[in-house]
């Protein structure tokens, strides 16, 4: 089976190069960085204020790791998942379980690695102003086979690419604001907390 993934993941990293929504998607979370990271450059962190600038570094991290992950991993893999659905390429794949096997785990291997190599750079923008412990990386690392899982359950159900966003949106509005009602409604605010406590992005933090 794994000749046919190599096979299908130069065709999908050809399709990431010529399709500008996908290559979009991954430029976006590294101009975020930069943004937030640099618009920060010329604050001064005093004694009492240091608390809370490393609460705010750490907030805006978040915000980008999660849009990365939505928008890199989640987001390309079912989109990517039903242009292929749109196109009636999975017809076959009914009577072959592995060229079925295979495209996923193209798609589930390119986009992974590509997003590995943007969190990489997002670490290094935000780095040393945000250190992470040992059960933050761990809680980091279960959040990426969740959004990978998230990716391919919505491709599977994705008939076609206008389906993407419908499904896509709910998650990027409950998983990637909650970071930012702390910073809007406060950390105490009920609503908030409400809606924080089932937010798995949230809580690791």
């Amino acid at each position: 089976m794994w000749h046919k993934v190599k096979a299908t993941l130069y065709k999908d990293i050809k399709e990431l190069f010529r399709n500008m929504t996908l290559l979009t998607s991954v430029l976006v979370p590294l101009l975020l960085a930069w943004m937030f990271r640099f618009s920060n450059s010329d604050v001064t962190s005093t004694a009492e204020t240091a608390e809370l600038y490393d609460r705010i570094m750490l907030i805006q991290f978040y915000i980008v790791y999660a849009i990365t992950l939505m928008s890199v991993l989640s987001f390309n893999i079912t989109l990517s998942m039903a242009e292929e659905n749109e196109k009636k390429a999975y017809a076959h794949f009914i009577y072959n379980e592995k060229d079925y096997q295979a495209t996923i785990w193209s798609k589930v291997i390119l986009y992974s690695v590509v997003s590995i190599v943007i969190l990489t750079i997002v670490m290094m923008i935000f780095m040393p102003d945000v250190s992470l412990g040992i059960y933050d990386y761990i809680g980091l690392v279960c959040l990426f086979i969740l959004f990978i899982l998230l990716g391919v359950s919505m491709g599977l159900i994705s008939k076609n690419v206008s389906q993407t966003s419908v499904y896509i949106i709910p998650f990027m509005i409950f998983i990637v604001m909650t970071p930012m009602g702390e910073v809007v409604l406060g950390a105490n605010n009920e609503f908030f907390l409400s809606i924080a406590w089932v937010n798995i992005l949230y809580l690791n933090m």
